[in-house]
């Protein structure tokens, strides 16, 4: 190094150029395949102009190689060199975009894809302005996606409903509008049909798309007008994408709409057969369904496929591929595998960090509900983990990762035993969590009620007052039994058992406690049943069930069990 140093350092600058290029020249002879190589010893050589097409293609080769941080360097040079378009007609700006994104750069890649938009015919425009607003809200910019997003909306003729009742009235509208008018459709050719029509139907279906996980009357309300315009129009492609997505939708209705449901992905496969995204749009409505019916196993398997298929479809599908993984990981936990479910969970928030995926990142710190680090006894990192990414987030608006945070906090202060704290959290944040209408939603709802309930018999061991600890929680009880949830059979006794223990009716606590063990056991949550056994007044019983979850991973399985029963440790 220091010889070749001394030499280039006594050449001049035009011996220099020379040097580079002879040595460019050697390279094209021997055909050496180091674009990137060649391209430095053409620029140096003076040849800017002959170095930007090797450029170019050094980036691709870059992006193919998963190198995405290298590949946004050399198309940040091939714009500097000149080079406006690759040997597709691409414009490089596009490929810049994209590598952005493909590096976890959100931010810059939605101001790369908003200055791109500037000057590009409408359409074109359009689509690149949606791109923009997906990445800003994945890195948590949701107000600059939100600006974006009524921008889009407002050249469509459309606009974001603003404030809890607009929304709510408008999904309501939106939803009855469907169930009056049903799915029946005739289908055309979309060449036929005008391109305007075909642009507002895109532009709901991508903004119900980017809004679902961030408050779900706005996903709700824009992927049912998605549906409602599709049909009208005819187009099978964006009918059956829309039937799928719909599918999920219904499937988080409870019971009632199963069969709906079921008949719903059936006909969106006919309409659209072996079309990858439809196919991986319907997988995922199976995991939701799957999740919301309590049929854990097939949530788990549902969501390994539709990942599967995700990754053949490649970049995009961005909010069903986040609700497949969740879901999925998420049924791995209520099937009681705490070591996988810890595993996975970290490896997508590593990931997500890693990319900036700020919303990816929140979603599976606070949407699995019962945080990882419990399963490690590690209550105040769990508890640090879920502040430090809501800090992250700070948003002005209340949405669904508010209720997962909600819901995640008040169980880390189950498992700390602390209820007085859980029902704390609880009330600070129930008039906020009203306008995102979860009482529709009937897993969710019970998830609420379920929480607040235990939240309510843990203050109660802690000396609240016994009285209305237990009209309280006789009130949710009543509220639980009306929601059309596998899970609430097991809930109601559950509930009933412990506030019997507590009452010191130990008859009747044993034999609801049975009976919720007998219905937790059938619906496959394994975590819920031993809690329950850990909770009756038998040594040899209470001593097997903390072993049974020592076991599965919960390296304190006594504070395990007294989070999802307080009544544990009572004696």
């Amino acid at each position: 190094d220091s010889i070749r140093t001394g030499v280039a350092g006594g050449l001049d600058e035009r011996a220099t150029q020379t040097v580079h290029q002879r040595i460019a020249t050697a390279l094209i002879e021997l055909d050496v395949t180091r674009d990137d190589l060649l391209a430095y010893h053409l620029q140096r050589g003076g040849q800017a102009t002959d170095a930007a097409p090797y450029v170019l293609r050094a980036a691709a080769q870059a992006a193919r190689t998963l190198a995405f941080d290298r590949s946004v360097v050399l198309y940040r040079r091939a714009l500097e060199l000149g080079q406006a378009h690759d040997e597709r007609g691409v414009d490089v700006r596009e490929r810049l975009a994209d590598a952005l994104t493909s590096a976890g750069r959100y931010a810059e890649a939605a101001r790369a894809y908003l200055e791109l938009a500037q000057g590009a015919p409408t359409e074109r425009a359009l689509t690149l302005r949606e791109r923009a607003a997906d990445r800003f809200l994945r890195s948590g910019r949701l107000a600059e996606g939100r600006e974006v997003i009524s921008a889009v909306l407002r050249e469509v003729g459309l606009r974001l409903p603003e404030g809890a009742a607009r929304t709510l009235l408008s999904a309501a509208w939106s939803r009855l509008r469907l169930r009056l008018r049903g799915f029946r459709f005739r289908a055309r050719d979309p060449a036929g049909i005008p391109t305007a029509t075909l642009r507002r139907i895109d532009v709901a279906f991508s903004v119900g798309e980017g809004l679902a996980p961030l408050d779900v009357l706005w996903g709700v309300d824009f992927q049912t007008r998605s549906l409602l315009w599709a049909l009208a129009a005819g187009d099978p492609l964006r009918i059956a994408r829309s039937m799928g997505v719909e599918a999920a939708t219904l499937a988080t209705f409870g019971r009632s709409s199963v069969e709906v449901h079921r008949r719903l992905v059936q006909r969106a496969l006919a309409i659209a057969p072996g079309n990858p995204e439809v196919e991986a749009i319907c997988l995922t409505a199976q995991v939701v369904a799957a999740f919301h019916g309590n049929r854990w196993a097939d949530g788990v398997t549902s969501a390994r496929e539709a990942l599967a298929r995700f990754e053949v479809l490649g970049e995009g599908k961005h909010w069903e591929r986040m609700v497949a993984g969740m879901f999925g990981l998420a049924s791995a936990w209520w099937l009681g595998d705490l070591i996988g479910f810890r595993e996975r969970v970290r490896e997508r928030v590593i990931d997500a960090r890693a990319r900036g995926e700020l919303l990816v990142e929140l979603h599976y710190t606070n949407a699995m509900l019962f945080p990882p680090g419990l399963i490690d006894g590690d209550a105040e990192g769990a508890d640090a983990h879920i502040l430090d990414v809501q800090g992250r987030w700070r948003q002005p608006m209340v949405g669904m990762p508010d209720f997962y945070a909600l819901l995640s906090r008040m169980n880390v202060a189950l498992y700390r035993g602390r209820g007085h704290d859980a029902l704390a959290l609880f009330g600070a944040a129930a008039a906020g969590l009203r306008r995102l209408g979860l009482h529709r939603l009937p897993m969710l709802h019970l998830t609420l009620l379920e929480a607040e309930a235990r939240a309510r018999l843990a203050a109660w061991v802690e000396g609240a007052d016994p009285a209305q600890s237990r009209a309280l929680v006789a009130a949710r009880v009543k509220r639980i039994r009306r929601l059309p949830v596998p899970w609430g059979e097991a809930v109601v006794p559950a509930l009933e058992s412990q506030v019997a223990r507590l009452t010191g009716d130990a008859a009747t606590a044993r034999a609801a406690n049975e009976r919720a063990v007998a219905v937790y056991e059938r619906l496959q949550m394994p975590v819920f049943a031993l809690s329950l056994r850990a909770a009756r007044e038998d040594a040899a019983e209470r001593g097997a069930a903390l072993d049974a979850l020592r076991a599965r991973g919960a390296a304190d399985a006594e504070a395990y069990a007294r989070m999802l029963t307080p009544v544990v440790g009572i004696r």
